[in-house]
């Protein structure tokens, strides 16, 4: 499954939910990528900052090119997991992360401004079969 964390705004907890989320799926030993495409690199800067002795259970790379729409699906079958820490905005980044996600029906997790937490389920249409809950930040 490939899942892209994007927001329009900064400081909105992409890079902790990234993080957190790529352990989660790590935790059952899943092979999980987390790939840092924000030019601000918080995500690679938390692994370089980690003790060797407690490092991520997930591989992590930067890339900081559009090119999500052709890269991602190649990578599908290098991982179970391939989480994407977007940077904010709707940049050509952003927008190849989340057609890269959505090149093979994969999931997209998006944070509107609104608050929800909207999970587009492999196969549905934006605006269909989608489950939405409220999101609260902790």
């Amino acid at each position: 499954m490939i899942i892209t964390i994007a927001n329009q705004k900064g400081g909105v907890g992409k890079t902790t939910t990234s993080v957190n989320l790529a352990a989660a799926l790590a935790e059952p030993n899943l092979d999980v990528l987390l790939i840092d495409a924000d030019p601000q690199s918080s995500s690679m800067s938390w692994a370089n900052e980690t003790p060797w002795h407690k490092k991520f259970p997930f591989a992590i790379a930067e890339h900081e090119t559009p090119n999500f729409h052709t890269l991602l699906p190649v990578l599908r079958d290098c991982y179970d997991h391939i989480v994407v820490d977007s940077p904010p905005g709707r940049g050509a980044i952003t927008v190849g992360a989340v057609d890269g996600s959505r090149s093979d029906g994969d999931s997209i997790a998006r944070f509107s401004s609104q608050g929800p937490v909207e999970i587009f389920s492999r196969g549905a249409k934006p605006g269909k079969n989608r489950i939405s809950r409220p999101w609260t930040p902790v």
